[in-house]
């Protein structure tokens, strides 16, 4: 695996993390379901943008192998 594709694959893994943990808050908070999967799907660009930064920045930091 490459550099580029094991950066993908961690942002996808980072990515799908924070989905699963902000669908479970907003059911744990009464929100419908339908209302979550909409916001969820509305911040995926915005999400996958900064956590690919995050990477960038933490490869840069030398806090990734």
């Amino acid at each position: 695996m490459n550099q580029e594709e094991k950066k993908t694959e961690t942002v996808v893994f980072m990515l799908n993390s924070l989905n699963e943990d902000n669908r479970n808050i907003c059911l744990q908070n009464g929100m419908p379901t339908e209302d979550i999967e909409k916001s969820i799907d509305q911040s995926q660009q915005s999400l996958a943008y900064m956590l690919s930064n995050m990477y960038d920045r933490m490869k840069e930091a030398n806090l990734l192998a």
